[in-house]
This record gives C-alpha cells, structure tokens and sequence, in this order.
C-alpha cells in the first residue's frame, strides 16, 4: 500500500489533486482531465501544452508514476484511455479485483 492509504496507487504522483483522478480514472474509469488523460494517452506535446505551472514542472515524474500505477492496457493512446473508461471486455473490472484480493493478502500476511 501506498504512503497516501490507496490500495490502487503504489507509487503516488505527490499531488492530491492528479492522485485522486489517476485513481478515479484506474478504478472507476472516470475520463480524467485534458492534462492527465494526455498523459495517459502518451501525448506528451499536448500534456506539456494543457499542464499548469505544478504539472509543467513535474511532468517526468507524472509519467513515471503513470507507468508505475497503471497496467499496460490502460495507458498508451486515445483508444486505450477510452477502452479503460468504457472498461471494455472487462479489463478495469478485473485489473480493480486483483488489486483488491491482493490488498487483503497483504492484509493477511501482516496480520501474523
């Protein structure tokens, strides 16, 4: 588990604000904002075009930790970004299932 208490985020952007829609969008397939769905997308010139002065400065360490977080079928392109969304074939459902079993696992193990 992360340092901020998600169960879905091992390794936190470090702003509250792109963690919480990072997460909204892995788990809930909430289509985040122009900046992180460019990210996302692999659109890095539109990202750098849509950040604010925080994201601008942190875009290297915002893509490392989308690299980080998300499985390989949810970042990459438009289509991938909206596929995650749309949660086709299954694909956030499950990767949201795997996520939570092994939390409890943790939990399990640390419980001895």
């Amino acid at each position: 588990m992360s340092t901020n208490g998600s169960i879905y985020l091992s390794h936190p952007v470090g702003n509250n604000y792109l963690d919480e829609a990072l997460e909204n969008y892995l788990v809930h397939g909430l289509s985040p904002g122009s900046f992180l769905t460019a990210v996302l997308a692999n659109d890095l010139e539109r990202a750098a075009l849509r950040a604010d002065h925080w994201n601008k400065q942190h875009l290297a360490d915002i893509v490392i930790a989308v690299v980080q977080n998300c499985p390989y079928n949810a970042f990459g392109s438009f289509v991938i970004v909206k596929d995650w969304c749309a949660d086709k074939n299954g694909c956030r459902t499950e990767w949201v299932e795997i996520m939570r079993e092994q939390n409890i696992i943790r939990k399990l193990e640390n419980s001895y």
